[in-house]
């Protein structure tokens, strides 16, 4: 064998070992992040039980990046104004990002969730189900109106929602606007938000841009921004 064979094997044996040491470190920092996102949901999940909601929501965004617990627990902050300014439009951001395009079913995680009073637990788990397929719309409006029984107002914007778009049922445009109208009563900012497109486009309802106005406002009052600039 000559010299230069040698080297070649001598080359391609170093190179393989470089990438199997390199994979190596990549998964061990993979999950030295994962466990250090699992603590910060633990400590934000207890912070939040404390209602130290500053501290709460200082864990759950840096453990967001990999563990969806923590994200779940964010989106619902963002929601609800905890520790923070309510801003619908991040919370959706976040949503979109985290929640509703996660690689795992995490419906137990959910369902245990809403088991301690989180009613949001029940919004999310209706619409992931409505993401992939109409056929599942009856467990979904079991989900929605157990949210509702909670005293949550995203369980009428959920059932709103559903009737609007026919997922999975008789499309009903005069029970979306009952729903959203219940939502809306209760302060809820996508609820105004919904009445407000529906007053503007004249969708179940005769149209009225003054009446749309005046959810607009409402929904940007309650920490929706998409509608602080609307002019129907």
């Amino acid at each position: 064998m000559t010299i230069y064979k040698i080297l070649q094997r001598f080359t391609a044996v170093l190179v393989a070992g470089v990438f199997v040491f390199s994979s190596l470190q990549a998964n061990v920092r993979t999950q030295a992040e994962r466990d250090q996102a699992s603590q910060n949901y633990a400590a934000g999940l207890q912070a939040y039980q404390h209602k130290d909601y500053t501290m709460a929501l200082q864990y759950f965004r840096e453990g967001c990046s990999k563990n969806y617990g923590a994200c779940f627990y964010l989106w619902v902050m963002l929601m609800h104004g905890q520790g923070t300014t309510r801003n619908i439009r991040t919370a959706m951001d976040l949503w979109n990002r985290k929640l509703s395009s996660a690689d795992t079913d995490h419906t137990d995680y959910l369902l245990k969730v809403a088991q301690t009073g989180i009613a949001d637990a029940y919004f999310i788990l209706a619409f992931n189900i409505l993401d992939k397929s109409d056929s599942g719309a009856d467990k979904a409006l079991e989900y929605c109106q157990r949210a509702v029984d909670m005293g949550s107002s995203s369980g009428y914007v959920c059932l709103g929602m559903i009737y609007r778009d026919g997922a999975g049922v008789p499309r009903s445009y005069q029970k979306a606007l009952e729903y959203y109208q219940k939502a809306a009563n209760m302060g809820d900012a996508m609820g105004n938000n919904s009445l407000a497109e529906m007053y503007e486009k004249g969708v179940g309802v005769q149209q009225d841009k003054e009446m749309a106005m005046q959810y607009y406002q409402r929904a940007c009052n309650t920490g929706y921004p998409d509608a602080c600039n609307k002019q129907p």
